[in-house]
């Protein structure tokens, strides 16, 4: 019995230490298994609080900036001011819209323009002046008129514009006249001979101081060439002209275009 006891005991004993290793076993595992569990429970708070936006260095400082007047109470909040660009800033210098120049008086600039240079080649007396109303060519007959007759160039030059395409009666009664005008008598005075040469027969010399009558002579004979024959009005009031180049040219004209 005793014997037997013994082994029981011992039995026991050593189920008892298999026990207590198994229990320390498993406190062991329920330890480590607590240590892990915490830092996922911190994680998982963590990802419970609402995201926030990440802010840059300048926009941080700015809104802490922006927020020192509410940590002092009494300070009221300060506005943010942005720096607008600097085109923004310089409003637009806007010209008033100048208004178109009308057809007459641009014409009329023109003309004074030319005028002015002396230049009887320039090239806009070609283009600028094509396809004239009446009211332009009696503003430009206005403009001759107006001229100093001393001024054979000039008034020569109107002349020709209005010879160019004449249409109407008034057109050629303007030629005419011209055409019938008395010579000036001298260079710088049309009232006075004084400053003329002793050969101030010269054709040279009378042809300048005829000018403008010669210009109305010889558009009204384009006018005939080109089977125009209200154009030979002016030639034969040419013909009687006091100037002898005139007088001479125009007569020469109606011998070879008697027939017109």
């Amino acid at each position: 019995m005793t014997r037997t006891r013994k082994l029981l005991i011992a039995l026991i004993a050593a189920i008892c230490l298999l026990w207590a290793a198994r229990l320390t076993q498993i406190a062991q595992q329920k330890r480590a298994a607590g240590e892990q569990a915490a830092p996922a429970a911190q994680q998982v708070a963590v990802s419970t609080q609402a995201p926030q936006a990440v802010v840059p260095a300048q926009d941080a400082a700015a809104s802490t900036q922006a927020a020192q007047p509410q940590q002092q109470g009494a300070a009221q909040p300060q506005k943010q001011i942005y720096a607008a660009p600097e085109h923004q800033l310089t409003a637009p210098k806007l010209s008033a819209p100048q208004p178109a120049a009308a057809p007459l008086q641009a014409k009329l600039d023109i003309l004074n323009q030319i005028l002015a240079s002396g230049n009887d080649n320039d090239p806009r007396l070609d283009t600028a002046f094509n396809d004239m109303t009446q009211e332009e060519k009696r503003a430009l007959e206005s403009k001759y008129a107006a001229l100093p007759r001393e001024q054979h160039n000039q008034r020569g030059t109107i002349v020709y514009l209005l010879g160019r395409d004449p249409r109407t009666k008034a057109d050629w009664d303007f030629l005419s006249e011209t055409a019938a005008e008395p010579p000036c008598q001298g260079l710088r005075s049309c009232d006075s001979a004084e400053d003329l040469p002793n050969d101030h027969r010269d054709i040279g010399i009378e042809l300048t101081l005829s000018y403008p009558s010669m210009m109305a002579l010889r558009q009204a004979e384009n006018a005939v060439k080109r089977g125009n024959s209200a154009g030979m009005a002016v030639v034969r009031a040419a013909a009687e002209s006091s100037s002898r180049v005139v007088s001479e040219e125009a007569k020469r004209f109606l011998k070879t275009h008697s027939g017109r």
